[in-house]
């Protein structure tokens, strides 16, 4: 399914034009010893994301300071990331969309790692592998 920012669909809306404003919560702020910890091996591995059944494959490269990058098959986009208990969520934010966080990753993952979930919207099966390094990384 292809992505639709929040200015297209603020055009198709015909909501007000600040929509189209990424969202910049966290980005630039370092992350804490604790979420370091919480989350190390993902800032020197890929996390590789399969949806087998939508066709999507994307790869996402963590960083310290609470933002990421995916490039996959829908393009490439950029956006923050928190802790949320035991959860990791993401909001993409470049190319801003009208769309809540995706909280699903889990914490304490380690390199080589791979576990499936359901995605809670389409309920699709999407399956996550911790690849070591940074393969591809742009």
């Amino acid at each position: 399914m292809r992505r639709f920012t929040a200015c297209v669909l603020t055009a198709l809306l015909g909501a007000a034009p600040f929509l189209c404003v990424a969202p910049a919560a966290r980005a630039q702020t370092p992350a804490s010893p604790a979420e370091i910890a919480q989350l190390g091996d993902v800032f020197v591995g890929t996390l590789e994301i399969d949806v087998p059944a939508g066709g999507s494959a994307v790869k996402r490269y963590f960083a310290k300071d609470h933002t990421y990058r995916d490039t996959g098959t829908e393009g490439d986009n950029t956006g923050t990331w928190r802790l949320d208990g035991d959860r990791v969520c993401t909001q993409q934010t470049d190319p801003p969309v009208l769309a809540p966080p995706y909280c699903n990753m889990g914490l304490h993952r380690k390199l080589g790692e791979r576990w499936t979930v359901s995605d809670p919207v389409t309920t699709n099966t999407v399956i996550f592998t911790l690849a070591p390094g940074r393969k591809g990384a742009p």
